[in-house]
């Protein structure tokens, strides 16, 4: 972690929304990695905060053969300011954290480690001016680097950024040019390859996995994330662009989620992040089981990549402070691509076509999102 000095201001009433902000800020810096981790129904305890960063100073990439959840087991405890509240220790802590998307790629799971070796790397933004959105009581805190005065900065520029204007009502449900791996033909004869080797004593279950890719035809990633948490019933959603560099282009992974994978403050206690991460990975959404039996299977189905499917998007900030968001349901842009992954769920009972038709409706929402807005391009 940067060992640097942190200067934080609050504000005791948020002037904009969480994506308004967003919105707002990231035209100031093209180019430049920025995030947004939104509590869409802040109606609970574990969605209490939504998280805004903005000039992401560097980033970085984790081997698929390195010790990366061993690093983060090393993260010292990050020291309190005396009469800091929580949220103003939380934006201290993200302004210097890790934030990206922790992946699992391969349909390669090896059964003797919990990270397959064969795994993409992990794409990580690393310290970053933030805005931190408390749900519970309205108030937003901003925190960043206190050398080149980059809160009051961040606050000057929010005040006077553009609001985003109105997306359209409708459009069409499939975006056009849209390839399907595996199409449909061979999906429903791996489905049925699969239910035959299930078995109600050693894998009762099972998912596979499916990917949808399109052209993206200048489209802006961040209008398909706006469009699609319109119509979803998950209470939180993520958006990741992690730059333009000459070694990577230009990356954002957006979508939306139901399950937290792990949140823990100073002082709490129980797992570590380093624990809860290993326990999370691959997890039910991803196989079906955890049971070795189910990743061998899914080795002998599968000759497509699957992309962020089976990883999360999450935070990891000095003392502890880390949480996440288990990438189900996920849009994975690279340059002018657009990649949509899904999964379809087998049980001993589960009628294929049915199974196929409720991984169509899983995946719709996005794929509406990104159809209604290929005309703005």
């Amino acid at each position: 972690m940067d060992d640097i000095a942190i200067a934080t201001e609050r504000r005791d009433e948020a002037p904009c929304t969480p994506l308004e902000a967003m919105a707002r800020l990231r035209a100031q810096t093209p180019g430049r990695g920025h995030f947004l981790f939104e509590a869409i129904e802040p109606d609970d305890a574990a969605h209490r905060y939504s998280i805004v960063g903005y000039r992401v100073r560097k980033g970085e990439m984790i081997p698929p053969w390195s010790d990366w959840l061993g690093a983060f087991g090393e993260i010292e405890a990050l020291a309190e300011a005396e009469g800091a509240t929580e949220a103003e220790r939380l934006a201290a802590g993200l302004a210097r954290a890790h934030v990206g998307a922790f992946t699992v790629t391969s349909p390669l799971m090896r059964l003797e480690i919990p990270v397959p070796k064969d795994a993409g790397a992990s794409t990580l933004m690393v310290g970053a001016t933030v805005l931190v959105f408390d749900h519970a009581d309205g108030s937003m805190t901003a925190a960043g680097p206190a050398k080149g005065n980059l809160v009051p900065r961040i606050l000057y520029e929010l005040e006077h950024g553009t609001s985003p204007p109105a997306l359209p009502a409708s459009g069409p449900e499939t975006p056009a040019g849209l390839q399907l791996v595996p199409d449909a033909d061979k999906l429903a004869a791996r489905c049925k390859r699969a239910l035959g080797m299930l078995d109600e004593d050693d894998l009762p279950e099972l998912v596979l996995a499916r990917t949808c890719t399109a052209p993206r035809a200048g489209v802006d990633p961040f209008d398909i994330y706006r469009a699609w948490r319109e119509t979803t019933d998950a209470p939180a959603g993520y958006y990741l662009d992690f730059g333009h560099t000459p070694m990577q282009g230009s990356v954002q992974v957006l979508g939306v989620g139901h399950t937290m994978l792990h949140s823990r403050r100073p002082g709490q206690g129980g797992p570590s992040w380093s624990e809860a991460f290993a326990a999370s990975l691959p997890h039910d959404s991803c196989t079906g089981s955890r049971d070795p039996l189910a990743l061998r299977v899914i080795a002998k189905l599968e000759d497509q990549s699957r992309e962020i499917h089976g990883g999360a998007v999450a935070y990891v900030a000095p003392g502890g402070v880390a949480s996440g968001l288990l990438a189900d349901q996920v849009v994975h842009i690279v340059d002018d691509l657009c990649i949509f992954s899904g999964h379809v769920a087998l049980g001993l009972e589960t009628d294929p076509s049915e199974a196929i038709a409720a991984s169509d409706a899983h995946m719709a929402s996005a794929l509406a999102a990104f159809a209604r807005l290929r005309h703005l391009s």
